[in-house]
């Protein structure tokens, strides 16, 4: 394989995804040097260079997401025996946090098991050029593919961090609506009690969620919408005589919904935060 066989080939993988979803300019500019290693045919240890600037392009990333300290905490932690992470426990965290393996397979449609095996497996094929031997000096051209299929995996690896917190909205944007309405079902009346002799809830509009906090040991949503009050001033009877008045008020809240980090079925609603509905104004209806 040639130099531009080669950049064709790189062109065609996962490479540009994953220069995308690095996080900072350093980090991009650590992958264009190993990239240009893989492609600088007339170095003998391009595969040499590439594997050594891709173990530690991979070693810097996972230190830039993550605190070991961190890892230690999640209730799956088993360590690797002296009290520390393991390398693929550092992934599992740079995945999904705290929640456990299965539940992100069962809920959130992916084995992260399945990608970290494989990138694990393709680091540990570069790790022997790392050292230099007479096995593998010079290389030979199929060692290429090595270095392509290292895009491959790392792309979907980091991928399945970038969107980790859009695929956990998407899995358990319905439970955590319910349960932020139902709550809110419970807790309204103080918000308009003070304002009419009769009031009622005419619908509850949820506009937004957002996860808050996403750590070892917690997964906090924000919840964000509208409540549709219906008010009356008067009894039925003062209506019909003229005497009373209905309308309406709407007011913005928010909710932060808990879910449980070993169950992300079990939710819990900790706090709601209810404008101040003095400053809205009470739309009276007119009367038929």
């Amino acid at each position: 394989m040639n130099i531009l066989e080669l950049t064709k080939d790189i062109a065609s993988s996962k490479a540009h995804e994953v220069r995308e979803n690095l996080h900072n300019e350093f980090q991009r500019e650590i992958f264009d040097a190993a990239a240009t290693n893989l492609i600088d045919h007339t170095n003998k240890l391009r595969i040499n260079n590439f594997a050594y600037a891709a173990r530690e392009l991979i070693r810097i990333y996972l230190s830039s997401v993550l605190d070991d300290g961190d890892v230690v905490k999640c209730f799956w932690f088993k360590g690797d025996g002296k009290g520390k992470p393991t390398r693929a426990e550092r992934m599992h965290y740079a995945i999904h946090r705290g929640l456990d393996p299965e539940i992100v397979r069962k809920r959130l449609g992916y084995d992260p098991n399945v990608i970290i095996k494989s990138l694990l497996k393709n680091i540990d094929s570069l790790s022997k050029y790392t050292h230099i031997s007479d096995k593998t000096f010079p290389t030979d051209e199929c060692d290429n593919e090595l270095a392509l299929n290292l895009f491959e995996n790392l792309a979907e690896f980091l991928g399945n961090i970038t969107d980790a917190e859009k695929n956990i909205i998407s899995a358990l944007e319905d439970d955590v609506y319910k349960a932020a309405e139902e709550g809110l079902l419970s807790e309204y009346f103080e918000a308009v009690d003070h304002l009419a002799t009769h009031h009622g809830i005419e619908g509850i509009y949820i506009d937004s969620v957002h996860i808050e906090l996403f750590d070892s040991n917690n997964l906090t949503f924000v919840v964000g919408g509208q409540l549709e009050f219906s008010l009356q001033w008067g009894s039925n009877s003062d209506i019909r005589k003229g005497d009373g008045a209905i309308g309406g008020i709407d007011i913005q809240f928010s909710a932060t919904v808990k879910a449980d980090i070993e169950d992300i079925t079990n939710l819990e609603v900790v706090s709601y935060n209810l404008k101040d509905e003095e400053k809205l104004m009470v739309r009276l209806q007119d009367e038929e």
